[in-house]
């Protein structure tokens, strides 16, 4: 029926701005007959135009010219429809999209059907609870959230460098936002998905060893039995309580499944940007493992997943965040807290990724955390940390956190005493890893020189990807 209706004329359902349903009078007959179909494309709220997209003007009780007019009087084009449950619109629309009265099952207009539709749609959706909270619909087997998810994502299977069919069932139920990168002008990387997506195939046949796609394998093993830990035991204190509570608001509102995700606004554009450059300044290769720290809903490591064939660990705080990204994202998602990690194995992947995150934290947090994230890393794998802001912890005193090319632990804990070091999470992590003799290289590079398209897109702080004084770590474990 949608294949059907895409070939058809667009949809009568609204005014073009500065018409008006009397404008349109002029296509009937001087004799008040039938409307006559006016030469040329079909216009907005000519019933003339009706004969253009196949539409009688009346069938199965159905006035097709009054329902027209009707929308058109309480519809504006590209917006809501004022509508009451009285309303002629409403009332047919009611009647068209259940279906009854309908020969054989069907409408011949299918262009007036989906309008109907789309009107239903409107007056039972567009309202606060069914946009901000998940109803069930029992006894039917669906909750209103899937409205948001079917209208802002689409089936990450659409599109996935790996075709293997046992993958491809394993993402039947994944989603990711709607967002291209070749049309938003904002990335400094524009490639389709369908550019990216033959590139991964091209690298898989012509890239790819045995000994390679084995030793891939058996990591991708190791990650798929990597047990999360009990969540019981979370407790933060006020100070990071006070920063991350509205996280928690925006995953029980159901971001997850709009193009905010856990940010305020539609930032689904700008996480996919930051994606796939890191992707390229890091160098992805399919069948490599990625650890997301604060991975929110999930939809970055679905974009690695569906584009770069990575395969990933997500970890988050937040609960409702991890249960959809479990649900609906690629990966493995975990409700943790972050500062302690001694669950993750260590020297697993290839990469970490964290943005706008690790900054949450104390001082002295995120530095026992990017201790513990490089000790998750082979060694020559690479952790990208960025949104770090300048005014919460400078660059130089990651320096100072690092000790050169060796993690050194923070004065703050060294002199604390034993009951001061209960209270650090990470602090047990940190000194596993500095065990380990882990050593790491690391680089400094603001955001505005990472992602936007020229230097011009610096200017201001228009957009979060440039918002000064937010700067990346690119972090090497070289022991």
């Amino acid at each position: 029926l949608l294949a059907a209706a895409l070939a058809l004329a667009p949809l009568p359902l609204a005014l073009l701005p500065g018409t008006s349903a009397s404008a349109s009078s002029s296509s009937s007959s001087s004799d008040g007959s039938a409307p006559v179909a006016a030469p040329g494309s079909p216009q907005f709220c000519d019933p003339a135009s009706l004969a253009f997209v196949n539409c009688p003007l009346r069938e199965n009780d159905v006035d097709w010219v009054e329902f027209l007019r009707s929308v058109c009087e309480s519809c504006p084009l590209g917006r809501p429809c004022d509508l009451g449950v009285d309303s002629l619109a409403f009332q047919v629309a009611s009647k068209v999209a259940s279906g009854r009265g309908a020969t054989g099952g069907h409408y011949q207009c299918i262009a007036g059907v989906l309008a109907s539709m789309i009107v239903v749609s409107q007056f039972y959706l567009l309202t606060p609870e069914m946009l901000t909270w998940n109803r069930s619909l029992r006894p039917f087997p669906f909750h209103t959230s899937q409205f948001s998810l079917y209208t802002n994502m689409v089936p990450l299977r659409l599109m996935m460098c790996d075709a293997d069919p046992t993958v491809y069932s394993e993402m039947e139920n994944r989603f990711v936002p709607k967002a291209h990168l070749e049309n938003t002008g904002v990335c400094g990387i524009a490639y389709s998905d369908e550019l990216l997506v033959r590139r991964c195939r091209a690298r898989r046949k012509g890239g790819v060893t045995g000994e390679y796609l084995e030793e891939a394998s058996r990591r991708a093993q190791t990650l798929r039995e990597v047990k999360c830990p009990s969540s019981g035991s979370i407790s933060v204190d006020p100070e990071l309580h006070s920063k991350i509570s509205k996280y928690t608001e925006r995953g029980e509102a159901l971001h997850c499944s709009t193009h905010k995700g856990m940010w305020q606004a539609e930032m689904s554009d700008q996480h996919k940007c930051v994606l796939v450059s890191i992707a390229h300044f890091l160098g992805f290769r399919p069948g490599q493992l990625v650890f997301d720290w604060g991975s929110g809903c999930g939809h970055k490591l679905s974009w690695a997943k569906m584009l770069f064939d990575v395969n990933g660990l997500g970890l988050d705080i937040m609960s409702a965040a991890v249960a959809w990204a479990s649900v609906h994202s690629a990966g493995t998602f975990c409700h943790a807290d972050g500062r302690d990690l001694r669950w993750v194995p260590d020297g697993l992947f290839d990469f970490v990724i964290s943005y706008a995150a690790i900054y949450h934290l104390s001082k002295i947090d995120q530095c026992h955390t990017g201790l513990q994230l490089v000790g998750k890393l082979r060694v020559g794998g690479k952790a990208f940390l960025g949104w770090n802001r300048g005014d919460v912890m400078t660059n130089w005193e990651w320096m100072t956190c690092l000790r050169g090319s060796k993690f050194t632990l923070p004065q703050e804990a060294a002199d604390a005493s034993e009951e001061e070091r209960e209270r650090l999470p990470g602090l047990p992590g940190a000194l596993a890893a500095l065990a380990a003799g882990v050593e790491v290289d690391v680089e400094a590079v603001e955001d505005g020189f990472l992602f936007p398209r020229d230097v011009t897109n610096v200017q201001g702080n228009e957009s979060f990807l440039f918002q000064y004084p937010s700067y990346s770590l690119i972090l090497t474990r070289i022991a």
